[in-house]
């Protein structure tokens, strides 16, 4: 029996998206305290700012993203059914969007977020996994997860299980996409005086009525429409 978590996909951003991303963080005003976003977020982590959700080049590629995976798109009907009745439209939006950056010794505990999918997208991991492991406090324990991100779950056992991910500079172009109610966390790295700098958002359903007529539909219990507007079915 598989205890893998099924809604925990990863992804990698095209060159041009990421570089796009990386332009938008690069003019984020530091000094601005209306942009500070951290009383709306877990992470014990001093730089934490806004960033604008109205990323259209962004958000298309991650709708696409999880309707082209059977069990996201699974999900999300699922999860459609349960918040809007069965003959309203609906379709995934990006509600917020925010950048954390994450200095030595500071984390992210235990937590999860609103809406129906959240994503973490790794722009600057200033390490490798194996330097850290030998200079963090973990050195000697059984389950070394310096800087690692770590997804708290349920397994198909009844058991609490934990699915670590060793996040280090490999992963920079790259992120998850998880439901927003899967709890994580992200644990510190030491002596590394460059910042790690994530990118994450929350995905919630609108009702596609309010800002575009919806598409007539022939059965309503099996399309979801997205706000490309395409229906997309789960085959």
């Amino acid at each position: 029996m598989s205890n893998e978590y099924p809604y925990l996909k990863k992804f990698t951003l095209p060159t041009q998206l990421f570089d796009e991303l990386k332009l938008r963080i690069s003019q984020v005003d530091r000094t601005n305290a209306q942009l500070k976003w951290n009383m709306h977020l877990a992470g014990n982590i001093r730089d934490e700012y806004v960033l604008d959700p109205n990323f259209p080049e962004l958000y298309k590629f991650i709708d696409n993203f999880i309707f082209e995976k059977k069990d996201l798109r699974d999900y999300v009907q699922r999860q459609k059914i349960k918040a809007v009745q069965k003959e309203t439209p609906v379709a995934l939006y990006l509600a917020n969007l925010w950048v954390n950056f994450m200095k030595k010794h500071e984390f992210n505990p235990v937590h999860k977020h609103f809406g129906v999918f959240s994503f973490v997208i790794f722009v600057q991991v200033p390490f490798v996994f194996q330097d850290q492991a030998e200079i963090g406090p973990g050195k000697e324990s059984n389950s070394n997860s310096v800087g690692a991100l770590d997804f708290i779950h349920m397994g198909l056992d009844n058991e609490v299980h934990s699915t670590t991910k060793l996040v280090d500079k490999t992963y920079e172009g790259t992120g998850y996409i998880f439901p927003a109610n899967l709890c994580h966390t992200v644990y510190p790295f030491y002596e590394i005086d460059e910042e790690r700098i994530t990118v994450s958002g929350n995905l919630f359903f609108v009702d596609k009525s309010e800002f575009m007529q919806p598409e007539p539909i022939s059965d309503p219990n099996q399309p979801i429409l997205t706000s490309t507007g395409e229906i997309k079915t789960s085959d």
